[in-house]
């Protein structure tokens, strides 16, 4: 059996680079569950995030990073996630490949 792995993407304004890093991440982790994080975005990140991620979370105002990664991680951990990766939807780093330490999930 797999053992939950959560992607948390932290995102805000970033309907233009969203799906890339979901779709990077799903290549690169087949098996993770994505928690995308609207963080008050003013674009359509919403519409792309609910597309292209397994689970959104909303906030109707701006909030912060901070903010953003704690409502992630909480998530994470209600879906029983043994594992959580955090990658900025902004598209700035290429998905990275699944860390050794998730090998054995």
């Amino acid at each position: 059996m797999i053992a939950p792995v959560v992607c948390v993407i932290p995102a805000l304004d970033a309907e233009r680079t969203l799906a890339a890093v979901a779709g990077g991440l799903r290549a690169a982790v087949p098996h993770a569950t994505l928690v995308a994080v609207d963080d008050g975005s003013r674009d359509h990140t919403l519409r792309v995030a609910r597309d292209a991620c397994d689970v959104v979370v909303h906030f109707p105002r701006n909030r912060g990073k901070g903010a953003a990664l704690r409502a992630g991680l909480a998530r994470a951990l209600a879906l029983g996630a043994s594992a959580v990766l955090t990658v900025d939807a902004d598209g700035q780093h290429d998905p990275p490949p699944p860390p050794p330490l998730l090998a054995p999930h």
